[in-house]
């Protein structure tokens, strides 16, 4: 093989040397290429990097400017859930507070005989305001209107009344009536008739209470009675057994 490549004068017609020009040569076109090549893969990352950043910068931004103008709009509006709280206050499941702040210079009328009693709705509390010809909070200052609530809620808790509100009253709601038989009851400002019987109403929500008694107890019965005979004496509109409901509107004729 090597005789035969000598014969073809290979090494002379392929120049197989490296010179020191060559070298040179190269390098340089080292040097170009990583000259060339690095800046542009250095400035592609660059300018990826500053625009993800920038990126981040206006979506934190948008959410936090979107979160503060969220924060006035409702500063100076009732929390929703505080509303649902505030218009629901007398659902059977929330705890009626009875009775207001006393009032010192509050002066209460006297339980009188063949009168008209304000209309209004024991459960918001409210009475129909004649003058104002709207319905205004009520102060419990008018014992016509507490015994008739007193009665009213005493048929609620003997079936004599039209419990509308659900198919069958929940516990919670039957102890708040029956507490709230007793409040009204010492609410009212005697007169100078019935008070015996007064007196024997408020002993028999007491012992109702006392005694933790439970729906269709006698007790209850009798106390309906009482508080009955009563409303239908003092109050020229008493409470109408089995035709009015809890919120005193009549259902039936």
């Amino acid at each position: 093989m090597d005789k035969y490549l000598k014969e073809l004068n290979f090494e002379e017609k392929i120049n197989t040397s490296f010179t020191e020009e060559n070298k040179q040569s190269v390098l340089i076109k080292i040097n170009e290429i990583e000259k060339t090549g690095k800046p542009k893969q250095y400035y592609f990352q660059h300018v990826l990097t500053l625009a993800f950043t920038a990126g981040l910068v206006i979506f934190g931004y948008t959410f936090i400017s979107n979160n503060i103008e969220g924060i006035n709009e409702n500063a100076g509006e009732p929390n929703i859930i505080e509303k649902g709280l505030t218009q629901n206050q007398n659902e059977e499941e929330s705890i009626e507070i009875l009775g207001m702040e006393e009032d010192e210079d509050k002066k209460k009328e006297k339980l009188k005989a063949g009168v008209y009693r304000p209309n209004g709705n024991p459960e918001s509390d409210l009475i129909w305001d004649h003058e104002k010809r709207e319905s205004i909070p009520y102060d419990y200052s008018n014992s016509n209107y507490n015994l008739y609530v007193a009665h009213l809620r005493a048929a609620m808790i003997t079936d004599n009344g039209l419990y509308i509100r659900h198919r069958t009253m929940p516990n919670t709601t039957f102890i708040r009536y029956l507490e709230s038989i007793l409040f009204y009851l010492n609410e009212i400002e005697p007169g100078e008739e019935k008070n015996d019987e007064l007196q024997m109403a408020i002993q028999l929500a007491e012992q109702a209470l006392n005694n933790n008694v439970e729906k269709g107890d006698p007790t209850l019965d009798e106390l309906h009675m009482i508080l009955h005979e009563l409303d239908e004496y003092f109050n020229k509109n008493p409470f109408e057994d089995s035709v009015e409901t809890e919120f005193g509107v009549k259902i039936k004729e």
